[in-house]
């Protein structure tokens, strides 16, 4: 499912489980940032990058096509930027999360078990 907001109305629509999606705040991108930023997930997912989850984190922090106010770890003259990356994989006895703090430089993954234990990677 999608859910969204566009500043004024809200949205559900639902999606095909099985297609992978990107999705860009309407509140910071305009109509023509958020086409542009698709295609470059399009683009990704057509090349040859791996289609792992260190390979979409890479996408997320380096995607775009170098100026800093649209790419995908967006930069508006530090007014307005991408602070962290973080990205959930989910297994059947388990949940890993990454966590990548631009600021502070720190990186952090963790792992949840079905049984309560947390531990640090």
């Amino acid at each position: 499912w999608e859910a969204r907001w566009d500043g004024e109305q809200k949205y559900l629509l639902a999606l095909p489980a099985h297609e992978p999606q990107i999705w860009s705040s309407v509140t910071l991108y305009d109509p023509e940032v958020i086409a542009l930023r698709k295609a470059w997930f399009k683009q990704w997912l057509e090349g040859d990058s791996p289609k792992t989850a260190e390979g979409i984190r890479q996408f997320h922090e380096f995607g775009g096509d170098g100026n800093e106010s649209t790419q995908l770890k967006m930069n508006r003259g530090g007014l307005l930027q991408t602070l962290s990356i973080t990205a959930i994989q989910l297994y059947p006895n388990k949940a890993l999360m990454y966590y990548k703090d631009f600021l502070g430089g720190l990186v952090s993954v963790n792992e949840w078990f079905k049984n309560g234990q947390i531990k640090k990677v």
